[in-house]
């Protein structure tokens, strides 16, 4: 166990710690949730330890990595554009390409992965490894 933690923290210290508003959509409490996490893989049901080392892996890959979205829009329909793009940010999307054919506009937005881990603060994440 010693071996995962300490290797979780040498990744996360190493790592570029971004920081990003609150998602729109509502998340557990992330204090909890890696406390539950935690808490699980300390268990002696082997079953239960699996699975929150294994939530505990996949919410630590997702730091730095985006997802994607696109969006195509009609000429006849560019006057929702403002609206789409407001709508789209609202929800952490950000458009990063606008690329225009003879049908319309094809939009490419991107946002952050949401991780538990990565909106802790640092100090806050230390003390889920106290004994």
């Amino acid at each position: 166990m010693k071996i995962i933690v300490s290797f979780f923290l040498l990744f996360f210290f190493s790592s570029v710690s971004l920081s990003f508003p609150e998602e729109k959509s509502v998340k557990p409490n992330y204090w909890e949730k890696l406390k539950s996490a935690l808490d699980d893989a300390k268990s002696d049901d082997n079953e239960l330890r699996k699975k929150a080392l294994k939530w505990i892996d996949e919410d630590i890959k997702k730091i730095g990595d985006w997802e994607y979205k696109v969006i195509e829009i009609e000429y006849n329909a560019i006057g929702k554009l403002e609206k789409i793009l407001n709508e789209s940010g609202n929800d952490r999307w950000e458009c990063f390409w606008i690329d225009k054919d003879n049908k319309g506009f094809t939009l490419i937005l991107k946002r952050p992965k949401f991780s538990y881990i990565q909106k802790l603060p640092k100090g806050e994440l230390l003390k889920l490894f106290k004994d």
